[in-house]
């Protein structure tokens, strides 16, 4: 990659445009302009299951924000209803309205015959002057999410339109030159391709062990039966109490990430006086919590670093005796599929989507030997630290880019 890139040229001039200030021998043209169709809305028609020999239906809902398709809810579309809507090599697709607004997917013949829904727009670029690659590479820029943001208006369905869309100004330089910065973008695009494959394959791997680990325990008891303690918090402000800028943490529902992470971002505080007022939830070293309203089933273990420590009434406390339970194996049962399941069996019959502490103490836990449970915890954790590995590669190279495209879509870099 380095061989392609050169630095800043001596003396190089630059020149103000609307897509920026840009070399002066680049151009600054609108998307309309650049395109050998008018901007084509697509089909407006319902989308049936997917089958073999359909073309698949590409919606707004199906484009990954990488510009990819979402392997996963598939639909088609009958091929009467797909005859003028059917992409082919070089056209790209906009999402126009809702929270996808300024998606792009360009089309790629591995993914098969698609047709392109409503809520999108087709282009095609004139590849004599815009190669469809770079147009589709400028589209994950920083100049072209600040320009789809300053377009949606306040108050309004988020929405671009074809008109709208046409007159998004680009940056253009040589068509060798495009293709160049295409090379070098593209090939941090295939490591961070390849490097969510290792994430999701290491996943899996630690979703069939556990399937496999929890699925086949010959003794099960109660959550209540291993337990010290199951109880929870209390909102501060309900007992005159006011959150503060420091003190004690106090952990609500949004500081626990999806993965069992705290956020300290979305750390909250108590004083020293609330937190002896609130001497039922207050938390110990090795305390799981186990959220029981709102997003169900998130969990996280209390680590020294966190305390002192003190919660609200929609996280359960599980305090274990540790004769009996390793709390790091406790933590990774609650997050596998079968207490998911249990969760939305239990956790929907009422109106409002939550659990009691009696459901939560009805939770059936495997339980094998102390020495097997840390075996397991060892086994999984060693998955965990590669995931975490790959996440934080992954968030090294997508950084990579936004520097690389930051150069060379400004010409401040250019392309051998």
């Amino acid at each position: 990659m380095s061989n392609q890139i050169g630095s800043l040229k001596m003396g190089q001039k630059f020149k103000k445009t609307p897509a920026g200030e840009i070399p002066v021998d680049w151009e600054a043209r609108e998307l309309g302009d650049l395109c050998v169709n008018n901007p084509e809305y697509g089909a407006n028609v319902s989308a049936i299951e997917f089958q073999e020999g359909l073309p698949r239906y590409v919606r707004i809902t199906d484009i990954n924000d990488n510009g990819t398709l979402i392997s996963t809810g598939a639909k088609s579309i009958q091929k009467d209803d797909a005859e003028n809507y059917l992409l082919s090599d070089g056209e790209i697709i906009f999402a126009r309205s809702g929270a996808t607004v300024g998606k792009t997917y360009l089309y790629n013949k591995s993914d098969g015959p698609c047709a392109f829904a409503g809520y999108t727009i087709r282009f095609k670029p004139n590849s004599s002057c815009l190669l469809p690659e770079f147009l589709f590479q400028f589209t994950h820029s920083n100049f072209y999410y600040q320009w789809v943001k300053g377009m949606l208006r306040a108050g309004a369905q988020p929405n671009i339109n074809g008109t709208e869309y046409s007159g998004l100004t680009l940056p253009i330089p040589p068509i060798k030159e495009q293709d160049g910065i295409v090379r070098i973008l593209s090939s941090v695009d295939e490591l961070v391709s390849k490097i969510f494959g290792e994430i999701e394959k290491a996943q899996e791997l630690k979703k069939g062990l556990m399937l496999n680990i929890f699925s086949k325990a010959e003794k099960m008891v109660k959550l209540s039966e291993i337990c010290s303690v199951i109880t929870k918090g209390s909102t501060p402000t309900t007992y005159g109490f006011a959150f503060t800028d420091n003190g004690v943490r106090f952990i609500k529902i949004e500081s626990i990430g999806t993965g069992g992470e705290i956020s300290l971002k979305q750390a909250v505080y108590i004083s020293e006086q609330a937190h002896a007022a609130f001497k039922r939830s207050i938390l110990e070293k090795d305390d799981i919590l186990f959220s029981i309203a709102g997003a169900l089933g998130r969990t996280v273990l209390i680590t020294e670093e966190l305390l002192p420590a003190n919660t609200n009434q929609a996280l359960s406390i599980l305090r274990l005796k540790r004769n009996m339970a390793y709390p790091r194996y406790v933590k990774y049962f609650l997050g596998s599929d079968a207490v998911r399941r249990y969760i939305k069996d239990v956790g929907t019959q009422g109106a409002q989507i939550n659990l009691s502490l009696a459901q939560v103490g009805d939770i059936d836990v495997p339980l094998p030997s102390l020495s097997n449970q840390k075996e397991i915890v060892d086994t999984l954790s060693a998955i965990d630290s590669d995931i975490k590995a790959a996440e934080n590669q992954l968030k090294a190279t997508q950084n990579l880019k936004i520097s690389l495209m930051n150069m060379l879509l400004t010409g401040k870099v250019r392309v051998n």
